[in-house]
């Protein structure tokens, strides 16, 4: 009886297919102390979101007013091409995530292609 639970579970999984369309997280850039121990605070912000599918050029999802991305100039939609020379297939986005560290990211917008810089920003402090 367990089994037929079990595969009863995992047809419905597998009919949901929206579900496996369902987009992953973009890393988070974080620091590293002197040791090299990884540090869950973020290193820099951009002040975007991204929606990264598999295998599908990341697209923004968000900007944040007053932000970094909102300075460069990049709207909700904006189709990610590539980040410093790189294809946005290629991960990490943003490597070296710093505050003061400098992107050049190639966006499609509509029919249009064009490109942005942008500056890394220092986090808020946390409350």
């Amino acid at each position: 009886m367990r089994i037929s639970i079990a595969a009863a579970a995992v047809a419905i999984a597998f009919a949901h297919p929206a579900r496996a369309q369902q987009p992953t997280p973009a890393p988070t850039a974080t620091a590293a102390d002197s040791q090299g121990v990884r540090n869950p605070r973020p290193a820099g912000t951009l002040g975007l979101a991204l929606r990264i599918f598999p295998n599908a050029r990341p697209f923004v999802a968000v900007v944040s007013p007053e932000s970094p991305a909102a300075a460069a100039g990049f709207m909700v939609d904006d189709v990610v091409l590539s980040i410093d020379g790189r294809d946005s297939l290629e991960r990490p986005l943003f490597p070296g995530l710093a505050p003061g560290r400098a992107y050049t990211v190639r966006v499609k917008r509509g029919d249009e292609e064009r490109e942005l810089r942008i500056v890394a920003a220092a986090p808020a402090a946390a409350p």
